[in-house]
């Protein structure tokens, strides 16, 4: 059998054994927004292009773009389909199905899924069991048909169990490893394991890992970016999925797809800013904005949340008022808030002669100036928030002052080779912000710095961004583009804010009462955790 190309592999091309997959048990397993379907696209592509026959269930009418390049039948009850559900024998479509062309169910405007695709397997498990040919059936949302508790397809389970000696394959997709029924999932020798959040899940999928540890990177891979294991990779690998070659049919929908709506009396300010569409996981941060100001682009570019607003009651630690008896916190109100980030693009010169400029990265917190590093969930900082809105000239006098050190103005004009009034005037705006204190040193007046100096973790590349579409109170950028550039010029030597980017983090914004009292928690929209200093 070929090899099916599904992606990289440090810089190299992971290939996977397709006999292992024709006739094997596969799992592809990641949260919404983790490109899970996106490379079930590819696998299809690659099954196609080494014409292997396949039958897909499609639940969400998503793979019909396939039919771009390769010749799949589509069948299904949209009126673009090659063969229309309604009054089809589903028995003599089984009876084709191992030796035709493949085939896409989709059971998306099918109003009773469970009927339909029970009187299809059922039919087609026969026919593959009577002729022992290798034939791969795709299941998507696997959680809905195979639950762990609740209605399901038993021919499901029996294809799982006993499907392979007769030559049928299976591979099985969901967003919720936690609610697929163990016995079909324990069948997986294949995985394909994407990011994943929540807590159930990621112990549903640790028995796959070995050791059951799960890697600290689970949770927060990119879109596109896979662990894949058991027969395809003797130990855990990382990939990253190809480009498929046809577009992809389950992106969200684009709102430059409506009709324009009609304008509405508000004033200009009260506008919504950086109102866009969505990538559906797969766009790079590329053509995003280079200005925190103004009316906003077009397209809003930021972290996409993963976690839904009901899941929230159950990551919030709520206090007691007795350790054993006493009442327990009331969650009174959740609101997600999509918090703004200002990422700086800093170009400062490099090297013994300095004749050449290196750019590097810094996210801030755009309500005021924090600095921010996103990774395995938010983290805030000092950053730039106790020196926000000091000139330039104030930054270079501050970073001259010493913690523990004394220095006259003089001492200050030498160091920073501004003049005495300038040096003067800085130094009374400091004492103003109390980031620097004066005293006299005998007939001398002397100063030091309270505060540190802010500090900036410049990153190599641009922050891995997507376009979003994200419902949730866009929280206005108050940190000014001159007023951080302002800071720039005075904390490193030769640098400039080359340009300027707005992006998006989700968070939710929990209150809770008790006894009359109430306090304010927020919730990482990506990771489930709790934030500190989020506000």
């Amino acid at each position: 059998m070929p090899l099916l190309n599904l992606g990289f592999r440090d810089g190299s091309t992971f290939f996977a054994d397709a006999d292992l997959i024709v006739t094997g048990r596969t799992c592809v397993i990641g949260t919404s927004g983790s490109g899970k379907s996106y490379l079930v696209a590819v696998l299809c592509e690659e099954l196609c292009r080494a014409g292997i026959p396949f039958l897909i269930i499609d639940t969400e009418g998503e793979y019909y773009t396939l039919k771009e390049k390769y010749n799949l039948l589509w069948v299904g009850d949209d009126g673009k389909c090659d063969i229309r559900l309604n009054g089809l024998r589903l028995d003599d479509l089984a009876t084709a199905a191992p030796r035709s062309q493949p085939i896409i169910l989709d059971l998306s405007d099918s109003g009773d899924q469970f009927s339909v695709l029970g009187t299809f397997l059922t039919a087609l498990y026969a026919e593959v069991s009577r002729r022992r040919l290798p034939y791969l059936v795709i299941l998507e949302e696997a959680d809905r048909f195979v639950p762990q508790a609740g209605e399901r397809l038993p021919v499901l389970n029996e294809i799982a169990r006993r499907g392979r000696k007769r030559g049928l394959g299976l591979v099985i997709c969901t967003q919720r490893p936690s609610v697929v029924d163990k016995n079909v999932l324990s069948q997986c020798s294949n995985q394909l394991i994407g990011r994943l959040v929540i807590r159930n899940d990621l112990q549903a999928v640790s028995h796959f890992f070995p050791g059951q540890r799960l890697p600290k990177q689970l949770t927060t891979l990119a879109p596109g970016s896979f662990y894949a294991m058991g027969d395809l990779a003797p130990q855990p690998v990382q990939i990253t999925v190809k480009v498929r070659e046809t577009s992809h049919g389950g992106s969200t929908p684009l709102l430059s797809s409506r009709p324009p709506a009609p304008l509405l009396p508000y004033p200009r300010s009260s506008t919504p800013q950086g109102i866009g569409p969505s990538s559906g996981g797969r766009e790079p941060a590329q053509g995003r904005s280079t200005s925190t100001e103004g009316s906003g682009p077009d397209v809003t570019f930021g972290f996409p949340s993963r976690i839904k607003a009901a899941d929230v009651p159950f990551l919030v630690r709520r206090a007691r008022s007795y350790v054993l008896f006493g009442g327990r916190e009331m969650i009174v109100g959740i609101q997600k808030v999509l918090v703004p980030i200002t990422e700086l693009a800093v170009k400062s010169r490099v090297g013994l002669l300095k004749k050449h400029y290196e750019t590097k990265y810094f996210l801030v917190d755009g309500r005021d100036g924090r600095s921010v590093e996103v990774g395995d969930g938010i983290f805030f900082g000092v950053g730039f928030s106790q020196v926000l809105g000091l000139e330039q000239r104030d930054i270079e006098v501050l970073q001259a002052l010493e913690p523990k050190g004394e220095l006259t103005v003089f001492d200050l004009v030498g160091r920073v080779r501004l003049s005495e009034d300038i040096v003067r005037q800085s130094l009374a705006a400091l004492e103003d912000r109390r980031l620097a204190l004066s005293y006299r040193r005998g007939r001398v007046k002397v100063y030091r710095r309270m505060v540190d100096v802010p500090q900036m973790k410049l990153g190599p590349t641009q922050a891995a961004v997507e376009k979003i579409d994200e419902d949730g109170t866009r929280e206005p950028p108050r940190a000014k583009d001159e007023e951080l550039r302002k800071i720039v010029r005075g904390l490193v030597d030769g640098g400039e804010v080359d340009r300027t980017s707005l992006l998006y983090y989700p968070l939710y914004r929990v209150r809770l009462e008790l006894n009359g009292k109430g306090r304010t928690v927020w919730i990482d929209a990506r990771t489930g955790r709790h934030v500190e200093s989020a506000q």
